[in-house]
């Protein structure tokens, strides 16, 4: 199975987090600067809200780390696994280096830490809008390669 999606400007943003207030309060920040929204309580949510979007589906995800049934690194490793190429980005509550680490291993573009502003979220909207070639190819082929030589170096990937 692919997913295509058309490679217009990052506005169509799913928000997904297993605290309905977060997700809310996210997806009206971002809603009141122009962005259109789709919401998922979970990572197993979100995958079948994508598989069932098919075509177009949302051009950027905004992925909880820490939610039950699945998580966010699952579900982003689920995404990448089924050829989903646009920005994930992985948010979480959790300030380690390993966390964020192990997320972006899992083939999140990047990590950004609760609690999101909504200057903070435009920010990496901007960023990964300026440089999509490499947001939309990281997800999947430089992550694998980095796996690759991290074991060809002898390091363990967590």
């Amino acid at each position: 199975q692919s997913i295509t999606v058309r490679q217009d400007d990052l506005r169509n943003v799913m928000v997904v987090d297993d605290s309905g207030p977060t997700r809310k309060v996210v997806a009206r920040l971002l809603r009141n600067a122009g962005y259109v929204c789709t919401e998922a309580v979970d990572g197993q949510d979100c995958l079948d809200q994508i598989l069932a979007m098919r075509e177009n589906p949302v051009h950027l995800i905004l992925m909880d780390y820490e939610m039950p049934r699945m998580n966010g690194p699952v579900a982003t490793k689920k995404l990448r696994e089924l050829k989903y190429t646009m920005p994930i980005i992985g948010v979480t509550g959790n300030v380690l280096a390993a966390d964020k680490d192990f997320f972006i291993a899992h083939g999140a573009n990047s990590v950004l830490h609760k609690p999101l502003s909504i200057e903070q979220l435009k920010a990496e909207v901007a960023k990964i809008n300026t440089t999509r070639a490499d947001y939309t190819a990281r997800g999947g082929e430089a992550n694998q390669q980095e796996k690759k030589e991290q074991e060809e170096h002898g390091e363990e990937m967590v």
